[in-house]
């Protein structure tokens, strides 16, 4: 009988070691932002502006707010 370890999709511990390091950074990096009822006011010119959902309208709000760059394959951002 074969061991755990040998069973074919098996990972190795050095490969999860590497695979949680690589986890930890990318979340060390997400920020979460909270907003007030003035930023929401704002989120929804945005949606009255450019007719989108409130989704769409959060993500280019908060964009702009940190002075990014939205990048999408949606077909929405082709109509700013």
């Amino acid at each position: 009988m074969r061991s755990q370890s040998s069973r074919r999709g098996s990972l190795k511990d050095e490969e999860v070691s590497r695979i949680v390091s690589y986890a930890e950074r990318i979340l060390s990096e997400i920020k979460v932002l909270s907003i007030n009822v003035k930023e929401m006011q704002e989120i929804h010119e945005i949606m009255r502006q450019h007719r989108f959902i409130v989704y769409d309208a959060s993500h280019l709000y908060v964009t702009e707010r940190l002075g990014g760059v939205l990048i999408t394959e949606e077909r929405v951002a082709q109509r700013i």
